[in-house]
């Protein structure tokens, strides 16, 4: 019964039990707020507002996928592997520099091609306008360090940005799901 305990006392202050908790918390904020937002934001847009808004957001999230492009695994595995050897300052700064680079680098490509696209396609004004607004949450997902946090294990940080931001913003993985439907 004591080699329990201990075990369940040694796990409770853990690393992992620690990360655990906080993304269980963002786990909930992500499934809480869409049910409060979602309703206000139809609403308020109307069922023509929220169709062209909806259309923006897809691409929107074609062009974030581009962004991304695997970084949130290949990137943190390797910061993760380096985080455990001693004498890796270096070879983290490299990662760390390339992988931010070649963000920028596609967050500078998708962002022309959103321009083009919308020049060659004529959209109407309030959806050219919602696609051109949301351009400027690339370059939010440019710089945005998930997958440093998640490969240096602070998910505390991780995580807090995350509520805060998907507070403000309401970007939530919930609503993008319905609108997709």
């Amino acid at each position: 019964m004591d080699k329990l305990k201990n075990f369940v006392t040694r796990f409770a202050n853990s690393k992992v039990a620690e990360n655990g908790m906080w993304m269980y918390g963002l786990q909930i904020v992500n499934t809480v707020i869409p049910l409060l937002t979602l309703p206000f934001i139809t609403r308020i847009l109307g069922s023509e507002g929220f169709g062209i808004f909806s259309i923006s957001l897809n691409i929107f999230g074609y062009l974030q996928t581009i962004i991304e492009y695997g970084f949130g695994m290949s990137a943190t595995r390797e910061i993760a592997l380096l985080a455990k050897d001693e004498d890796t300052n270096n070879r983290q700064n490299r990662l760390f520099t390339s992988v931010v680079f070649s963000r920028s680098i596609l967050t500078v490509t998708c962002i022309l091609f959103s321009v083009v696209y919308v020049a060659l396609h004529k959209f109407n004004s309030l959806q050219s306008l919602s696609l051109i607004v949301l351009d400027l949450g690339l370059l939010g997902s440019c710089v945005q360090m998930n997958w440093l946090y998640q490969g240096l294990q602070e998910m505390k940080y991780l995580s807090l940005v995350n509520m805060v931001s998907r507070g403000i913003s309401g970007k939530h993985p919930i609503t993008d799901r319905l609108e997709n439907q």
